[in-house]
């Protein structure tokens, strides 16, 4: 019998949720006491990237919610300069965003600002 190990074996794992996990210190792209900022800086022409963007900046969301004082609001800025995007592109891309959100955060406290 020949017994060869299965290095590609996949083992179950229990899934671990990130939120759970203590990534240190909370440091966001700018704070000025009312206000937390992250800017993001993605070509949302392209759709892998903005599908990408808007999954880290719902974990962003997340995480920043769960570590952050109750008053603070969450900005999030969009450059998009020298990106062909429409003004309806970009109300679609707000729009799903704070629809994403809302489906974890019935009332949450956040911003957009896009760059053009």
């Amino acid at each position: 019998m020949n017994s060869r190990m299965n290095w590609f074996k996949r083992k179950e794992k229990n899934p671990i949720d990130p939120l759970d996990i203590d990534w240190g210190i909370i440091t966001a792209d700018g704070d000025n006491d009312k206000e937390i900022i992250h800017v993001f800086n993605s070509d949302m022409t392209k759709k892998e990237n903005g599908n990408l963007t808007k999954s880290l900046l719902l974990n962003k969301y997340r995480y920043y919610k769960k570590h952050l004082p109750i008053d603070r609001d969450q900005i999030f800025v969009f450059d998009l300069r020298g990106q062909d995007l429409s003004e309806n592109e970009i109300e679609k891309i707000e729009n799903d965003l704070i629809n994403e959100i809302k489906k974890i955060d019935s009332k949450p406290k956040i911003k957009f600002k896009f760059e053009v």
